[in-house]
């Protein structure tokens, strides 16, 4: 595939033809793309709002994220989007995706340490799941989106869970 803002124009062109002709949608298998999606959620973001405020509650999100974002980065992966106090980002393999959230987890133990003691208030919960979705422009859709939502949801806060189809792809 091409250029992203091409695939994304392609993706949508789709889904307007297939208002009239449902038959349509068997194209988007050409979007179809097998890898790692990897959610995660600041598990005591809405305590640390209601202690400390929201402009220190904003300070905190914003530091998380991007401390996801370098070490998703530094492995090969995208961040897609950020949802409230959670992020979503997809990576090429599930060894990339597991070894990124290990150095999330780490780096989030050590800016608790370093940079606001008021950290150690909050943790990270992330999972993971391998599958094939479609794959748009800066977006994926389909069931490996909800399972790695349903895996993270699993987790508990510090911790990194992954789906049974992620352990078997490195293992």
């Amino acid at each position: 595939m091409s250029d992203p803002q091409e695939s994304a124009v392609r993706v949508t062109k789709v889904l307007l033809r297939a208002e009239a002709d449902p038959r349509v949608l068997q194209e988007l298998e050409q979007f179809r793309r097998t890898l790692a999606v990897m959610f995660s959620d600041i598990q005591g973001s809405t305590a640390y709002f209601e202690k400390h405020g929201d402009a220190a509650g904003l300070f905190m999100v914003r530091h998380c994220n991007d401390t996801i974002r370098r070490q998703v980065e530094k492995y090969g992966g995208t961040l897609i989007k950020t949802i409230g106090d959670g992020t979503m980002a997809t990576f090429p393999d599930a060894e990339a995706a597991i070894e990124a959230s290990i150095d999330i987890q780490r780096a989030m133990a050590q800016s608790s340490k370093t940079v606001d003691s008021q950290l150690n208030q909050v943790a990270l919960r992330i999972g993971i799941h391998y599958g094939t979705g479609i794959v748009s422009t800066n977006d994926v859709f389909g069931d490996v989106v909800n399972f790695a939502s349903r895996v993270e949801s699993l987790a508990k806060a510090g911790q990194i869970v992954v789906s049974e189809e992620t352990f078997q792809q490195v293992r």
